[in-house]
């Protein structure tokens, strides 16, 4: 029997342009009684000699995602005996006693490898995990149900997922060429491979998306990141085709929130055009 209590966890969170104890992820989840690994994708390091002992925290200026960022720490908490990675970004609000129910879960579930919560926008629907089908997945006006899923029918997104380092490493962790968007697709799919399922809790969560005001300069800028990283997906069991198809809906619908076909133009020279004759 294991002794959720003495499992070894690893909280696993990646910042970026935000002090550590400013995040959603710092006020809800990280605690001084569990051993966290903070990785900081910011243009500069931030001042951490005030952090417990049992914190690491890597500054990595060249910013390179999240992808490589977990696998790091699943390297590190397979080198130091963790059992479990609980991976975050640092927007996540967890409710309060979030590390304690994980253990509940851990104690009563032994056979899963992986736990997520329900995850929840500002807008009181549901983010994760929600329904998939051909990458595309449609946020949720109900609650999701708890219990064990079929990993290949849902999308579940990274923030909020507790995992066995073992099933993390023998999948072979996150594609690092898919830095941002589509990493969890990718991470899921490639778990999903050798472990056909995942256990939902009772564990709400709620995504705190920082981009919402953001002017129509960023949200340009972002599509061009969704687009590079999406460009390296690994399809290991769908076609590529459904891919471009997820790049051609986000500009889209992005052309007519900005009002420009900038988001367009930019798929068909820079996206296809790179995909198909380069």
């Amino acid at each position: 029997m294991i002794n959720p209590s003495a499992a070894k966890i690893l909280i696993v969170t990646v910042i970026y342009n935000q002090k550590i104890t400013g995040t959603n992820v710092y006020k809800t989840l990280l605690s001084e009684k569990e051993a966290v690994y903070i990785y900081d994708n910011s243009p500069a390091p931030q001042p951490v000699d005030n952090l417990p002992d049992n914190w690491i925290y890597i500054s990595d200026t060249s910013n390179p995602g999240l992808s490589t960022a977990y696998n790091k720490a699943a390297g590190y908490a397979s080198a130091n005996g963790y059992d479990w990675l609980l991976i975050s970004d640092q927007d996540t609000i967890y409710p309060p006693g979030a590390l304690e129910l994980y253990r509940t879960y851990i104690g009563k579930h032994q056979t899963s490898r992986m736990f997520i919560p329900k995850v929840r926008i500002s807008d009181s629907t549901y983010l994760s995990p929600v329904k998939n089908r051909l990458y595309f997945a449609r946020i949720s006006p109900t609650e999701p149900s708890s219990g064990e899923i079929t990993l290949k029918k849902y999308a579940v997104i990274n923030s909020g997922i507790l995992v066995t380092t073992d099933s993390f490493i023998s999948c072979g962790g996150y594609n690092e060429k898919v830095f941002l968007d589509f990493s969890d697709f990718q991470f899921i799919e490639r778990f999903e491979d050798l472990y056909k399922t995942a256990y939902v809790t009772d564990i709400i969560c709620q995504q705190d998306f920082s981009d919402k005001s953001d002017n129509s300069e960023k949200k340009m800028l972002r599509f061009e990141m969704f687009c590079l990283s999406l460009k390296e997906y690994e399809c290991v069991k769908k076609n590529k085709f459904f891919i471009h198809m997820a790049v051609l809906r986000r500009a889209i619908a992005l052309s007519v929130k900005i009002r420009s076909l900038k988001p367009i133009k930019f798929f068909i020279c820079r996206y296809i055009i790179r995909n198909f004759f380069e």
